[in-house]
């Protein structure tokens, strides 16, 4: 079986080869999907190439390795994927960290989520990243994750404010 390192660079090198062929793109990332999705016990590697991705050390796609990543979820990634979302680069896909941390809910993530949680990106009018931190802190349901949703029903935006709110009437249903 080929390591996730070789699906990856196979896989990177087929999309750019289809760049403008969106439907075989759509079928590549499903067989990528597949293939990733039958890997075994690659936990390991999975988190030693999102450490070298939070040290700018990684020419590998993070998309792809979010995949993996979201298909053999782990908390052995929330450090790597907290530095990388500390580094609050606009090309990152940051909603998809946020995600894959909501998916692997950790008191790991809180401190992180707090620090994060106010970053606007220029892309996002409707705050959907704040958005989304709030959904992984509700997901890790922690004290230190619900001051951190308090505190944003009270200082930030019209949108995560209520949005707080809204998690705030969820608690204990």
């Amino acid at each position: 079986m080929p390591s996730l390192e070789r699906l990856i660079l196979d896989d990177k090198r087929k999309l750019s080869e289809c760049k403008s062929d969106y439907d075989a793109q759509i079928r590549l990332l499903s067989e990528y999907r597949a293939s990733v999705a039958d890997l075994r016990d690659c936990e390991d590697e999975i988190q030693e190439i999102l450490s070298r991705a939070a040290s700018g050390k990684c020419e590998l796609s993070l998309s792809l390795v979010l995949i993996a990543a979201y298909a053999h979820p782990s908390e052995k990634y929330i450090d790597s994927l907290c530095a990388i979302l500390a580094l609050k680069e606009e090309d990152l896909p940051n909603e998809n960290i946020v995600e894959l941390l909501e998916r692997i809910p950790s008191e790991k993530s809180v401190a992180c989520l707090s620090q994060v949680i106010d970053t606007k990106f220029a892309y996002d009018e409707y705050d959907e990243f704040g958005v989304k931190c709030l959904d992984a802190l509700f997901a890790i349901n922690t004290p230190d994750a619900w001051t951190v949703i308090e505190r944003c029903s009270r200082l930030s935006t019209q949108r995560m404010r209520e949005h707080a709110e809204e998690l705030k009437s969820l608690r204990g249903k």
